[in-house]
């Protein structure tokens, strides 16, 4: 039997498309990752921000009232500044009628639907829930 001349070499031909159809999806998914996490981070760095200025906004008010409407106007102005796109739900608990020279603090917590639907990955959800607590101290000596 004869064979033919190119038998005996070995070729590349086509090994580059199937590098590329092994290689690529592979990279895409991974590049895909990489934007989920880095989304998810600056969302839970954003929130957090938010609800310190939140608290810190409702500890400089003199009643609960103001305190509250306060730290919803200065956690969504917080994370409008910094271009995350939720509505954001703000808690607010603690004792602005606590008596002077006595210790209080106020905790502003800050929750946040993320949406992450553009990001067309196989087993990323299409919202993630982000939130937040951080406190601030009233101050001891301050007129109530």
């Amino acid at each position: 039997m004869r064979f033919p001349a190119w038998f005996g070499r070995r070729t590349q031909r086509g090994s580059q498309s199937l590098e590329a159809a092994i290689v690529l999806p592979a990279m895409v998914l991974f590049i895909g990752l990489l934007l989920f996490g880095a989304r998810v981070v600056q969302a839970k760095q954003a929130v957090t921000a938010a609800a310190q200025a939140g608290a810190r906004a409702a500890s400089i008010e003199r009643s609960s009232s103001l305190g509250r409407t306060s730290a919803q106007e200065v956690a969504a102005a917080n994370l409008t500044n910094t271009r995350t796109r939720c509505t954001p739900q703000v808690a607010v608990k603690g004792n602005w009628n606590a008596p002077i020279g006595q210790a209080a603090s106020i905790d502003a917590t800050v929750r946040c639907r993320i949406s992450m639907g553009d990001l067309v990955l196989p087993g990323v959800p299409g919202s993630i829930t982000v939130s937040a607590t951080r406190s601030s101290p009233l101050d001891r000596y301050r007129e109530r």
